[in-house]
């Protein structure tokens, strides 16, 4: 058997494991995203009282101008836009000083802290949001006395609170997973370069910052950008606290503004042209903050 015969059958064994997925991914992937862009471009019109049942028409790009000038999508974004720039870098900060510690420290405790700390990110978020819904209402928390008594709001799902109170809750979620992507990445690095730096009278604080922070700026990039796009696509946690709260209205984040179209003003049509609005907002973000990190990176 030559080389070219020998590759091709290896191609062959290579797309035969990939077929399964692939096949997932063209189902549940990119077929719904091609139905949404045709679903997109039409509308439901009705004659007469309209109890017959309306009837498909083609509008074009009626639906994207709606959904571009939509207050309450604007409005989402840009809340979520604030939520994310400062619980983003929060919550990457705090899973990044954990992976240095545990990196840095050599000791079975850290090994079962690495768990725990994982731990929120099993647990399903609607349980784990209930579980903070029930310590932010007044009437059953134990912290509202405890936070009012340092000058607090008495109610953390205040109108002018809850978009922290739903930060923390997902800070508490995802900082595990984080903190183990960059934990990974740290253990993954060439240990040389620190016992070079060691020799060189450095302590662990400037080994982190001078040589670890440099080489983990890839894995820094990766996890903020899937940072955020979960945050512009946030659902779970506001749709639960807005059984417990008023001040989550139904169009509060973009997704929750996707369903209220799709669902409460029954027009799947214009919920799936908001949903595409949406992902090009979140293309456009994330790749315009790789372009960022790759330029700052460029010496």
């Amino acid at each position: 058997m030559n080389g070219g015969s020998r590759q091709r059958r290896t191609d062959r064994v290579a797309y035969l494991f990939l077929a399964p997925f692939l096949a997932l991914f063209l189902v549940f992937t990119v077929l719904p995203i091609v139905l949404a862009a045709y679903d997109s471009l039409f509308t439901v019109r009705y004659s007469g009282l309209g109890l017959g049942g309306g009837t498909l028409h083609f509008v074009g790009l009626d639906n994207y101008a709606t959904a571009l000038t939509s207050p309450e999508l604007l409005l989402g974004v840009l809340r979520m836009t604030a939520f994310g720039l400062v619980q983003v870098p929060v919550m990457l900060g705090i899973a990044l000083a954990l992976a240095l510690v545990f990196d840095a420290a050599a000791s079975r405790l850290y090994s079962v802290l690495r768990t725990v700390y994982l731990l929120p990110y099993a647990v399903p978020v609607v349980i784990g949001t209930l579980a903070w819904g029930f310590l932010y209402t007044p009437r059953t928390s134990p912290l509202s006395g405890a936070v009012a008594a340092l000058g607090g709001p008495a109610d953390l799902l205040d109108d002018s609170v809850v978009l922290w109170s739903m930060g923390n809750v997902v800070t508490w979620s995802y900082i595990g997973i984080n903190m183990t992507i960059l934990y990974t990445s740290l253990r993954g690095l060439p240990r040389d370069t620190y016992e070079a730096a060691r020799l060189d009278g450095a302590g662990e604080i400037r080994i982190a910052w001078s040589v670890k922070i440099p080489q983990l700026l890839p894995a820094i990039v990766m996890t903020t950008v899937i940072s955020v796009i979960g945050t512009l696509q946030i659902f779970t946690e506001p749709t639960i606290l807005r059984n417990l709260t008023p001040a989550v209205s139904s169009t509060y984040t973009p997704n929750m503004t996707i369903r209220t179209i799709a669902i409460g003003q029954q027009n799947p049509q214009l919920a799936a042209a908001t949903a595409i609005v949406l992902a090009a907002v979140i293309f456009v973000l994330s790749f315009g903050f790789l372009a960022l990190a790759q330029r700052r990176s460029t010496p």
